[in-house]
């Protein structure tokens, strides 16, 4: 299957892939775009996440149509950044496989669902959240002296 491979670093490589499944051995890809490049083993801590492009495009839609549903929200955060965050649902293509997630995710840009691979090792956690954005208007928190000192320790 024909995928978008995003590493961590911020690379990005058109690929084939044998499987969807994440195995901690390694993943084996046949690069499209780098004519030095064969057979490729690529170990899922280096990635981001990939887009699997071989299948069947859904949209364009206006915004996520799952969002008028009763599924409830998942937000998967990644570990380099508390801002770096995908939102997606608790559906029929959310899965829990090998070493990663499986899920469709809504890109804004091309207006599309996408499918996505996203292996465990990217993220910090998948949070079941009631609202996409639940931080509270108002000033930034004070952060006590007593606090600030123990950070300081670190």
């Amino acid at each position: 299957m024909k995928a978008l491979v995003c590493f961590k670093d911020g690379e990005k490589m058109l690929a084939e892939m044998e499987t969807m499944q994440l195995k901690a051995s390694g993943i084996r890809l046949k690069p499209l775009d780098h004519a030095n490049n064969d057979l490729t083993l690529i170990n899922p801590s280096s990635l981001k996440f990939i887009v699997i492009q071989d299948n069947e495009p859904e949209g364009p839609f206006e915004e996520d149509p799952r969002e008028k549903g009763t599924m409830r929200r998942l937000v998967l955060r990644f570990e380099d950044s508390d801002r770096n965050v995908m939102r997606t649902y608790l559906d029929r293509d959310f899965i829990q496989d090998g070493e990663g997630i499986k899920c469709k995710v809504y890109n804004p840009e091309s207006k599309m669902l996408e499918s996505l691979v996203v292996p465990m090792q990217a993220l910090k956690g998948v949070f079941t959240v009631k609202e996409w954005d639940s931080r509270t208007p108002g000033p930034a928190r004070e952060v006590p002296s007593g606090e600030r000192a123990l950070w300081a320790r670190w």
